[in-house]
């Protein structure tokens, strides 16, 4: 008797639960302000970036089909370096209202696509930028071009609201099944050099560039944004 009285109780606490885990859900109206920050904070970064000066160029529309992106960078840095010798680098920020859009295009994946191949092991790296430390990726590729051998090193991270600042694919998918974050999508961020540069300098440049975007950074991995109403 004890046990039919009860019945009818927990199974309306039950109904009780699963509407509150419901409406607890993030859904993508949850993320629209933080969706425009991004786009206005991305779409606000300067010309100049310390001593860099960057022209804007044109994203592969491939990668724009394939991205869905929310918002877009790609700038052409340069500056006059050590002993006077030009130096060239290219910035990219992409964030993306879905964070399942990015598995299919980072440099492991769409680099070897366009014909270049990995050259030693992906090496994780410490970047000193500003007044805060990132945890990357290093990736290094070559290609040959007829009978000229080409090369290019990506230093690249992705960022998400709450989780912050990540710098592997698998947590990246591991986010985009959880249906909390989801909604927030992610952002993933490189610096791209071509060439060879001297030992050491081109983590010293990506530190420089991403530093002088310290802002847009902490923005995109800002935590505050998962607990806005």
């Amino acid at each position: 008797m004890i046990f039919r009285a009860l019945a009818p109780i927990l199974s309306l606490v039950l109904l009780g639960l699963i509407a509150v885990e419901h409406y607890a859900r993030a859904r993508a109206s949850d993320a629209s302000a933080f969706h425009a920050a991004a786009a206005q904070s991305i779409g606000s970064i300067p010309a100049r970036l310390g001593e860099w000066t960057t022209t804007d160029l044109p994203l592969p529309a491939s990668a724009v089909t394939l991205l869905k992106p929310n918002a877009v960078l790609a700038r052409r840095a340069e500056r006059v370096g050590p002993g006077g010798v030009p130096e060239y680098a290219t910035l990219v920020i992409v964030q993306c209202a879905d964070a399942r859009d990015m598995a299919g295009h980072y440099p492991p994946v769409c680099y070897p696509g366009q014909g270049w191949k990995p050259d030693g092991p992906i090496q994780p790296v410490v970047l000193r930028c500003a007044d805060r430390e990132i945890r990357a990726m290093r990736y290094h590729f070559t290609r040959d071009n007829y009978d000229q051998a080409q090369e290019v090193t990506i230093f690249g991270f992705f960022a998400v609201p709450g989780p912050g600042l990540i710098d592997d694919m698998p947590a990246i998918r591991k986010l985009a099944s959880d249906y909390t974050a989801r909604p927030f999508g992610a952002a993933q961020l490189h610096v791209v050099l071509t060439g060879r540069q001297s030992p050491g300098r081109d983590k010293e440049i990506a530190e420089e560039l991403f530093g002088a975007i310290g802002p847009t950074i902490a923005l995109l991995g800002d935590a505050a944004w998962r607990n806005k109403p």
